[in-house]
């Protein structure tokens, strides 16, 4: 009964065998103590069924061995309740094989305790499949090393929720590897926070994609670093959607170099913002192609940098027509050397004022 099972001493317990202790039910499991489970033997240990180990008091799992937890089967893990497994001890979640982290369920790997998965070993957690993944909470998620993060495969990453992408510090998100940065969904990238996005490393930027570069909210490119903007490749700039261009800072635009700004589409140029146009220096502005002159509106050519201007070549001067032309303040005049006007057409004389 199980009182008498609670009358034994540990060695009386130790001398079951395993015949006798598999005749034992629920009751009688329930009844054991601590000491008895330190007392059995990595064998009788694995030989409990999956109905013994369910009835293990949750505040005696913490007894059993690491050493038993690893020979055990996928079965008799699974047996754990999530209460019994949340009461893991560090070195009994250390002791779980990859095809035991591969054989829990949703309801256990939740219940895994924070200490626990940050204690998991690079191996142990890129064990946990994509259908594992999302029953992560928060407090899970913040708990992730980053050398585990890193380790993990694209498909696992990839099946992050927005909220736990959210939970993930900036510091995490800078330990995924660029090849894995590349292979988020769209919805992860438009989930990355302010911080996360400030913090992302030059590698990251350079690997994303065209699609993740257009998810991320226009509202947030502003937090990108000069280093991500200037690591975009031409073809990466020119996914920036209309409205992200416009969002840009003033001191992001003036560190994109020169290959950059010619890169950029005549729709992009026409949403540069008055501040954004002025903020285009003496060598960006000669990067300027005849397309992306002429998307230039007379609304933004008073904000063209009066030196900016001086700058450029009598023939990218001639790129402006007779309207462009004609939206020049005095003081971008004012700029021109009358060598570069005279070359000027004569309708483009008149329009600046010029006899």
């Amino acid at each position: 009964t199980s009182g008498q099972i609670t009358a034994m001493s540990a060695d009386q317990i130790k001398s079951l065998s395993i015949t006798q202790l598999s005749a034992l039910d629920a009751d009688q499991v329930r009844a054991l103590e601590a000491p008895d489970i330190v007392a059995l033997s990595v064998a009788q240990i694995d030989s409990l069924s999956n109905e013994q180990i369910a009835a293990i008091p949750v505040n005696l799992v913490p007894s059993i061995s690491a050493q038993a937890i690893t020979g055990m089967r996928d079965a008799q893990i699974q047996s754990f309740t999530a209460a019994q497994l949340g009461a893991f001890t560090n070195a009994q979640v250390q002791a779980l094989t990859s095809n035991h982290v591969k054989a829990l369920t949703v309801e256990q790997v939740a219940a895994i305790s924070t200490n626990g998965i940050a204690a998991m070993s690079d191996t142990q957690f890129a064990a946990f499949s994509a259908a594992q993944i999302p029953s992560l909470t928060a407090g899970q998620v913040g708990a992730i090393t980053n050398a585990n993060l890193a380790a993990m495969p694209t498909a696992s990453l990839r099946a992050f929720t927005p909220e736990q992408i959210v939970a993930l510090s900036s510091a995490q998100i800078a330990a995924v590897t660029p090849s894995q940065f590349s292979s988020l969904t769209a919805t992860q990238v438009s989930s990355l926070q302010t911080d996360d996005l400030a913090n992302l490393t030059v590698d990251q930027a350079s690997a994303m994609t065209m699609t993740q570069i257009k998810a991320i909210p226009a509202a947030n490119v502003q937090y990108l670093t000069t280093g991500s903007i200037q690591a975009f490749s031409a073809t990466q700039i020119q996914a920036f959607t209309s409205e992200q261009v416009s969002k840009l800072l003033t001191t992001q635009v003036a560190a994109l170099y020169n290959g950059q700004i010619a890169s950029l589409t005549s729709d992009q140029i026409g949403s540069l913002t008055n501040p954004q146009v002025g903020a285009i220096g003496t060598q960006q502005i000669k990067a300027l192609t005849v397309d992306q002159m002429a998307a230039l509106t007379v609304e933004q050519i008073p904000a063209i940098n009066e030196y900016a201007l001086a700058g450029m070549s009598a023939a990218q001067l001639g790129n402006f027509d007779v309207t462009q032309l004609t939206a020049f303040i005095s003081l971008q005049r004012n700029s021109l050397s009358t060598g570069k006007v005279a070359l000027l057409a004569v309708e483009q004389r008149q329009a600046l004022g010029f006899a």
